[in-house]
């Protein structure tokens, strides 16, 4: 309701973590507490819905999509079938084993959403000075400004939880779709890591003499010849890996060493 879209702002916002600056984790972890509140039964799950102004029906749906996701996925052979199925869950400690990994998630949702990507520009550091000494001020969001590669300046959706945000650890966002009226607005961002741009992202150089990296000639980082190669070399791994379990679902591949490095890359980040 209109005259409670604060309060409906606040409930929406206990879903999110400082550090997730995701309107995609967002949803996930608002999905994962209504299953919960749906085993309690009808009068929970309506209770649940009406304290956080949730969808009973939009949230049913989802469950639907996702049963029918997995079924395609069991057909193929991806994952194991089993009675839960149906119901939406994949049967088996392997396929879920990564279920909760947030960094890894926030991995994934970069590589779903390329090339809908958003730089970050922070403005002049500014100081406070403190008892301690003079400690560094973060932006506030009005002080952001946001570029994407072919639109120039952008605006974050005011329905994002992401839009009162200035203050975010790395300065890309990946997003939904795009809404142009007098400003160009991005709907449904995600923060997302240079690990995660350069290994799911599109092409990547290196260049050497520039010690940089490169992604799609404008997502830049420094990076030492070094991890350059490196990371160059994990990418090209993935991808045969990727490759492999295409040309084989029914494969485990959850214990090759490119898969446990990828986590602990991700994890160190």
């Amino acid at each position: 309701p209109f005259e409670k879209r604060q309060e409906a702002n606040k409930a929406k916002r206990s879903f999110s973590k400082p550090r997730d600056k995701s309107d995609h984790i967002l949803a996930f972890r608002a999905y994962d507490a209504w299953l919960e509140a749906k085993v309690g039964g009808y009068r929970q799950e309506r209770a649940f819905c009406e304290e956080f102004f949730l969808s009973s029906n939009t949230l049913r749906t989802i469950s639907d999509l996702r049963a029918q996701f997995v079924e395609v996925l069991s057909d193929a052979g991806f994952v194991q079938s089993g009675r839960g199925k149906r119901a939406g869950i994949i049967e088996g400690h392997i396929s879920n084993q990564n279920s909760t990994n947030i960094k890894l998630i926030r991995a994934i949702i970069c590589a779903g959403l390329y090339p809908n990507v958003v730089r970050i520009q922070n403005p002049d550091t500014t100081y406070v000075e403190q008892a301690a000494g003079a400690i560094a001020q973060a932006p506030t969001a009005k002080e952001l400004k946001m570029y994407t590669q072919n639109d120039g300046r952008v605006f974050l959706h005011p329905s994002s939880i992401n839009f009162v945000d200035g203050d975010f650890v790395s300065p890309w966002l990946v997003y939904h779709e795009k809404q142009a009226t007098n400003k160009v607005f991005v709907r449904d961002s995600s923060m997302v890591t240079p690990y995660a741009l350069v290994l799911f992202g599109g092409d990547m150089a290196v260049l050497h003499d520039k010690g940089e990296v490169n992604v799609d000639d404008w997502i830049r980082f420094s990076a030492s010849a070094r991890i350059a190669v490196l990371l160059k070399g994990l990418r090209g791994l993935l991808e045969e890996a990727v490759a492999a379990k295409l040309a084989q679902p029914e494969s485990d591949l959850s214990n090759q060493p490119v898969f446990k490095a990828l986590l602990e890359l991700l994890a160190f980040e």
